[in-house]
């Protein structure tokens, strides 16, 4: 299984079968797998679907037979193209959601390979002004569990920062 060994959709795939289960989260570890025949793939459904196929890859390398189980969550996958796309066409991203949410961490992950500048919180309370500075366009998303009240309360905030303060720290635009 590729994921996180301490997230509990791991932790209850591998009680599923009785401790079988080799749980993965990198190349690395994959490469240190001695051969086995044949092997069956699954996924922890939040993962990226580019660090599945870069664990995957290495798997062929480690086996004969390797039968992949797509469980991926469709949503989740669609949400992290869709902020992939955004990311590289905005001076900043913000990332909405929990910070033990394992889709939201993901999310934040996938987003930092195309753009540095990111920021998840949890909440319009860790909103940070300076973090703005000469910023002009903001792109947001948030996690799948993430309510849509506290989705509103953020782009609020970040509206009310808006170009010309995010600009210039006395609010004035520049040319």
């Amino acid at each position: 299984m590729i994921g996180d060994r301490s997230h509990p959709e791991v932790i209850g795939v591998v009680a599923h079968t009785k401790g079988q289960a080799i749980v993965l989260n990198s190349v690395q570890e994959a490469d240190s797998l001695k051969f086995i025949p044949r092997m069956g793939v699954v996924f922890q459904t939040t993962h990226s679907i580019g660090h599945v196929q870069e664990i995957v890859g290495a798997l062929l390398r480690r086996g004969k037979e390797i039968r992949v189980f797509n469980t991926l969550c469709g949503a989740t996958t669609s949400m992290q193209k869709t902020a992939i796309e955004l990311a590289p066409s905005v001076d900043a991203m913000v990332v909405i959601g929990g910070r033990q949410s394992a889709n939201t961490a993901q999310l934040t992950e996938v987003i930092r390979r195309v753009n540095s500048r990111v920021w998840q919180v949890e909440s319009v309370d860790e909103v940070r002004e300076e973090w703005f500075q000469g910023v002009q366009r903001v792109g947001v998303t948030a996690g799948a569990s993430t309510p849509d009240e506290v989705i509103a309360d953020v782009v609020d905030r970040l509206t009310g920062i808006g170009p010309a303060t995010a600009g210039h720290p006395n609010g004035t635009t520049g040319s």
